[in-house]
């Protein structure tokens, strides 16, 4: 038989080949990384740490059961157990599978803190999840951009609220020196003229600073 005939034929039997049945304990010790994050036990996933841990998921292939029940106290890694699970049967053995939470909250919770930290730690699993990955990042960066734009907005109107404190407070202050001259029939003095001529200017500034800060404010 020809070489490359027999090189097509070796490949094509490799890529046909059922994988080797193992369940979903054995599987999370081969291929899912935790995050440290969410374990003190960071890193391949090992139920060693946790001996209670590997009967919990081998069960979970077992034909023989159509349900099982885990009852557990707090903090025993129930949750790293339904990670594992959930992408055992999207890697290893896909098919249709979720789980179901009592409120919105905790199911996003779980998917931040639990589910996708273990997906983008482990490197077989990962591209699996590529474009939701990518949809993540791009969803957090235009929440960290509207919250930054959300934050230039109002430092712009404290700002803007400001420069209108500042020039009532000048006009106020022309008003009174203009009315003390006229009630006094004297000139002001140089002190006087002095300081109104630099009020003046301020408010003159100020304006300048209003007019940028409307233009900022309307995108122009």
């Amino acid at each position: 038989m020809d070489i490359r005939i027999k090189d097509t034929l070796r490949r094509v039997l490799t890529i046909i080949k059922p994988k080797p049945d193992i369940n979903p304990a054995d599987w999370a010790n081969i291929f899912l990384y935790v995050a440290g994050g969410e374990s003190r036990f960071a890193g391949r996933y090992n139920t060693t740490l946790m001996p209670y841990q590997y009967e919990m998921l081998a069960v979970g292939n077992d034909k023989r059961y159509q349900r099982i029940t885990f009852m557990l106290a707090s903090q025993t890694g129930k949750s790293q157990v339904i990670t594992a699970y959930i992408l055992y049967y999207t890697h290893y053995k896909p098919r249709p599978n979720g789980i179901y939470f009592p409120k919105d909250t905790l199911m996003k919770k779980f998917a931040d803190d639990r589910l996708a930290p273990s997906i983008s730690n482990s490197p077989e699993i990962r591209p699996l999840f590529k474009k939701a990955i990518e949809d993540r990042q791009s969803t957090q960066e235009d929440k960290q951009a509207s919250k930054c734009a959300t934050h230039s907005k109002t430092m712009v109107e404290q700002a803007n609220t400001d420069v209108e404190i500042a020039l009532e407070a000048i006009t106020a202050r022309l008003d009174m020196l203009e009315n003390h001259s006229e009630g006094a029939n004297t000139k002001m003095s140089d002190h006087d003229v002095r300081i109104a001529k630099l009020e003046i200017q301020i408010s003159i500034e100020l304006r300048n600073i209003n007019e940028k800060l409307d233009r900022l404010m309307s995108g122009r």
